[in-house]
């Protein structure tokens, strides 16, 4: 069973990703290039906040999420990690769009 036809959805864009490709392979910058950068200033401005950090993967996220907890003194032993749950079940979650 197929989830998503990624070929025939990335069809139009096609020439746009592969430049897009090309230009951080050419650059050499895979990590904190300028691609990276653009991206985190474009979402920033997107959502209406002052800064993004991008990160590799949803762990990544929440492990930064609960270091600045730390950081800042919000987290405590009371404090409940209620999202992790939710995250970890989600790609299992049925989608309305999946036949």
């Amino acid at each position: 069973m197929k989830y998503l036809e990624l070929k025939q959805i990335n069809a139009p864009y096609e020439v746009e990703m592969r430049q897009a490709v090309s230009e951080v392979i050419d650059g050499g910058w895979y990590l904190q290039g300028r691609a990276v950068a653009a991206f985190e200033k474009s979402y920033a401005d997107y959502i209406g906040t002052r800064f993004c950090v991008s990160c590799a993967n949803g762990l990544d996220a929440l492990t930064l999420i609960l270091r600045a907890y730390l950081e800042m003194d919000s987290y405590n032993g009371a404090t409940r990690c209620w999202f992790l749950p939710i995250l970890i079940l989600l790609p299992f979650w049925p989608s309305p769009n999946v036949a």
